[in-house]
């Protein structure tokens, strides 16, 4: 779906970004954090919460950059329904990423 230099381009995590993900304290938050920046950069919208929307190449992008297992991301998937943070990262990315 996308190229390797489109996803550096769009989806490579800034220093921001590190900042709020030393804020998660599970790897798996952070990578599902760090997934959801880079959806919101390349698509311009948040995935789809019910079922999660997953793009695999996009996990395993945003787990290199995080030297994070993408495997984790189903750690984060069985989790999900008990996790009340994604409203606030969703309220995060809203206020720091700009939407078209």
């Amino acid at each position: 779906m996308f190229s390797r230099d489109q996803l550096k381009r769009a989806a490579s995590l800034t220093e921001e970004d590190f900042v709020e993900l030393g804020k998660c304290r599970r790897p798996h938050n952070r990578l599902g954090f760090a997934y959801q920046v880079a959806f919101v950069r390349l698509f311009d919208r948040f995935p789809q919460q019910q079922p999660f929307e997953l793009f695999e190449e996009l996990v395993c992008f945003s787990a290199a950059q995080l030297e994070l297992d993408a495997e984790l991301i189903e750690t984060l998937l069985q989790t999900a329904a008990d996790d009340l943070r994604a409203s606030t990262d969703h309220r995060w990315l809203s206020e720091t990423l700009p939407l078209r």
